[in-house]
């Protein structure tokens, strides 16, 4: 016989589960809020990403860092590459204004309809208007997929 000394480990596996298909967003970006406290998502990191691309599962890399994350279909001008709006021809109307159903996309730089429906990350609209706003234009190269 003789003493036994131990120390019980305080990290237990029911207090550190976490798990989310649905919750809070972010106002400004759209992305699920962070950390378990605040029913948050989960982090897809670099490193992650870059094991899913070693692995070749692209859809799975879709998947995660767009439709479950910030998913946004965002009008894009064939003519010009720029960002469109959801807007009427006569901006001022406020009959066509408050009826969402009659918007058609319509560029404002280039006054024309020939607009396509682009889905990208929320994040990376702000970043191209943030980016509008000190003077850098960005220019989308888009086309139709048949």
């Amino acid at each position: 016989m003789g003493p036994a000394f131990y120390q019980r480990l305080r990290h237990m596996v029911a207090d550190k589960v976490h798990a989310r298909s649905t919750g809070p967003m972010q106002v400004l970006t759209r992305q699920p809020v962070e950390g378990r406290s605040k029913r948050g998502g989960l982090r897809l990191g670099e490193m992650e990403r870059d094991c899913i691309i070693a692995h070749g599962a692209s859809a799975v890399l879709e998947d995660r860092l767009l439709h479950a994350s910030d998913f946004y279909v965002m009008p894009v001008c064939k003519t010009c590459g720029q960002i469109a709006d959801n807007a009427h021809d006569d901006v001022f109307d406020d009959d066509a204004a408050a009826d969402e159903s009659k918007a058609t996309p319509y560029c404002r730089a280039c006054k024309t309809p020939r607009v396509l429906m682009v889905q990208s990350p929320y994040a990376y609209k702000l970043l191209v208007q943030e980016l509008n706003a000190i003077g850098i234009s960005v220019k989308h190269s888009v086309e139709e997929v048949k």
